[in-house]
């Protein structure tokens, strides 16, 4: 009989836990507003491609560089210095272009100013082994893409996403711009140009603005998306057969 009890006695002892909150009261109110107070992750759709790739750091500036030129054609894969590029990998830069054009490049970031226009410079370059066979080092279905936020912030990154269907992986850089109050970026229309050594600065090239928001097909001699190899045998640094893209983008502060 006293078993029974002892089993009856606790099961009611549960039932009334159960239904009562029987944690102290400042342990409560306490838990409560540390959760309403506490920042929430950035949402993942409020990121663009460019800035998940950084987060996963995947084929980006810390990539290993190549000594020779690879066979299989790839962007901005080679060691040795090119041009204004003292890292192959770093092929994004930007500069003020407001006050003066004079302004110097910079390739990691700077502090940007409200209403300022900024000029982005993107330098895509096949490192592909040129031979005796065409198809050897060639990249196809070349793309490029300007990523900007469409959120307000006080800092975010933008950048550009290389692809082609002969790699299995994007290749990405970009650059971090700071303010001092929450600011947006938005693409000055049509100011998207590019040229090549095949093509040459006098040529007026222009990519569409939806190159913004869509991945859109370069070339080295037209927007068909062919990179060709230029590099040869015994080479330790990029062809001459680059391509160098030209954007626009203006900052807001609200």
């Amino acid at each position: 009989m006293v078993p029974v009890l002892v089993a009856l006695v606790l099961a009611l002892l549960v039932t009334w836990l159960g239904l009562n909150d029987w944690r102290f009261p400042f342990v409560t109110s306490a838990t409560s507003q540390a959760s309403s107070q506490a920042p929430g992750p950035r949402p993942t759709q409020a990121l663009t491609e460019y800035e998940r790739l950084s987060v996963a750091a995947l084929s980006g500036p810390s990539r290993a560089l190549l000594t020779t030129p690879p066979k299989k054609g790839d962007f901005n894969c080679l060691a040795e210095k090119n041009g204004f590029l003292n890292d192959e990998r770093d092929f994004v830069w930007i500069k003020d272009v407001q006050a003066h054009e004079d302004r110097p490049w910079h390739g990691d970031g700077l502090q940007v100013e409200d209403g300022h226009i900024y000029m982005l410079a993107i330098y895509p370059i096949n490192c592909g082994l040129a031979t005796a066979d065409p198809e050897d080092g060639i990249l196809r279905e070349a793309t490029v893409r300007i990523d900007l936020p469409s959120r307000s912030d006080t800092s975010m990154r933008i950048g550009a996403v290389l692809r082609s269907t002969y790699l299995d992986h994007p290749v990405w850089d970009g650059v971090l711009l700071r303010g001092p109050r929450p600011f947006t970026v938005t693409p000055v229309p049509g100011s998207v140009q590019y040229m090549s050594s095949f093509i040459g600065q006098s040529d007026e090239k222009r990519l569409p603005d939806t190159v913004f928001t869509t991945a859109e097909l370069i070339g080295d001699k037209g927007q068909d998306g062919i990179l060709r190899a230029c590099a040869k045998p015994g080479d330790t640094q990029a062809p001459s057969c680059h391509i160098l893209i030209y954007a626009q983008v203006q900052v807001r502060m609200p």
